[in-house]
């Protein structure tokens, strides 16, 4: 037996493995049952996120095709999702670096966060919120404590973001 939201999104009810959920209904609790999927057999799926704190009322996506740096967003934000992929595919491990700055990123710089690609992924993704106070600027590097350039490195990819 697990908890899970009902169909309304706004209650909380018990699942169990048979396929079918309590429900509760008007006049007490768990007095009705009712699928877990619909009649063409797909499943129901409650999808939640984050709201944006109150600071960060509007919500953004930006997307880049094939480029070496994904600059986000400048100014504060709060990052949701970033997904994207290699262009060129790696051949070794790599690290994507997210800088909270605009600026140029330098040899030498230190990400604020670190995500490891191993040298047979071509795909990322990231989906915890952070709040960045500069701006966000992701690149590709070589190390992972510190900025290497890699030569001849190529990223697609989309970011949802608050401002």
């Amino acid at each position: 037996m697990a908890i899970s939201k009902t169909a309304t999104n706004n209650q909380f009810a018990r699942t169990s493995l048979t396929g079918l959920r309590t429900v509760p209904l008007p006049g007490g609790p768990d007095q009705g049952i009712e699928p877990l999927a619909d009649e063409h057999g797909r499943l129901w799926v409650n999808v939640f996120g984050f709201p944006p704190p109150s600071p960060y009322l509007v919500s953004n996506q930006i997307s880049i095709v094939d480029q070496s740096v994904f600059n986000v967003g400048i100014g504060p934000l709060q990052l949701n999702n970033l997904v994207g992929f290699f262009i060129t595919s790696p051949t070794t491990p790599l690290w994507l670096h997210f800088y909270d700055s605009v600026a140029i990123t330098a040899p030498g710089d230190i990400p604020v966060i670190v995500l490891p690609i191993p040298d047979i992924n071509i795909e990322f993704s990231w989906s915890i919120p952070y709040v960045f106070a500069v701006g966000l600027r992701v690149i590709a590097s070589s190390t992972p404590n510190f900025f290497t350039e890699i030569v001849g490195i190529s990223m697609s990819g989309s970011a949802v973001y608050h401002t």
